[in-house]
This record gives structure tokens, sequence and C-alpha cells, in this order.
């Protein structure tokens, strides 16, 4: 697997741990913030271009727009400050991943949300695990050829 990769899906192993453990614990339910953070950006857009322009628009902002709004937020962070700074690609992979989850039909319980998340964190540690073992080969085979460059592995579609 080549550094390019690897960067990926070291990016894509924060943003699952960051969703399902850490800012679950800081921010409370999903659902339930992004619903009044949508409510008031609703209040406030809707406030602030009648005051401006008289205009009332009627906007309804939706916890599917925030999460997408935060991911743009994300992705301007990256284009007008640091692009090195990964945790914008970290946190807009994770607001896109709560973008699914709060569009997902509701038909789970915290038992299998919970089971669903122990799932997610073996595979995605199997996963990076076999890279690991990949990266190791690939540096041995590289040191048995007498640093000759190793091509990078063929490309595996992980979603069949």
């Amino acid at each position: 697997m080549n550094d390019a990769i690897s960067t990926a899906a070291s990016t894509l192993e924060k943003a699952l741990k960051v969703v399902t453990t850490e800012r679950g614990q800081q921010h409370g339910p999903l659902k339930d913030s992004f619903h009044m953070v949508a409510q008031m950006w609703s209040v406030y857009l809707n406030n602030a271009t009648k005051a401006r322009t008289g205009e009332d628009l009627g906007l309804s902002v939706t916890a599917f727009d925030v999460a997408q709004m935060m991911t743009t937020y994300k992705q301007c962070r990256s284009v007008f400050g640091d692009p090195q700074n990964m945790d914008n690609y970290v946190d807009g992979a994770g607001f896109q991943g709560l973008a699914a989850a709060i569009i997902a039909p509701e038909k789970s319980t915290e038992k299998d949300d919970k089971e669903q998340a122990d799932k997610l964190a073996k595979a995605t540690a199997e996963a990076a695990a076999e890279h690991e073992r990949q990266r190791a080969l690939t540096r041995k085979i590289s040191v048995a050829q007498g640093a000759v460059t190793v091509p990078p592995a063929k490309h595996t579609d992980i979603r069949a």
C-alpha cells in the first residue's frame, strides 16, 4: 500500500474513532444536537436575511443540512488555512459519516448501534493490521532486492 492510501486509511480510521467514541461522549446524541443546530441556523438565516433585504425566505435547515455544511466548512478551512492540518480531513470524513447516519432509516436499537460500532471498529482494526503487514512485507522485499522500488499493490475494492 502506498503512502497516499496509507494516509487515506489513517484519516478514515481516526474519523471512525472520533465519530463512534470521542465526540459522541462530548456532544451528546447526534440527531438531537444537529436538529437543534438546524433550528437555530434556520432562525438566524431567516432573520438576518429579512433584516438585510426585507425578504422572508422561510428557510428550514435540516440536521442533514448541518452535517453537509459542516463538511463544507472543513473543506473551506483546508483551502484558506493550512492544507496539512489533518483535523480538517478527519472531521470532514466524520461529518459525512454523520450525514449518512442522520438520513439512515430508524430501525436499530442502542444495542444494535453498539454492536454495529463494535463490528466496524473490529473491521477497521483488522484492516489496519493487514495494512501494517503489507507495509512490512514491502519493506522486506525492498531490502532483499537492494532497495529496489516495489510497485504499489493493486487497488482492491473493499465494498465487495
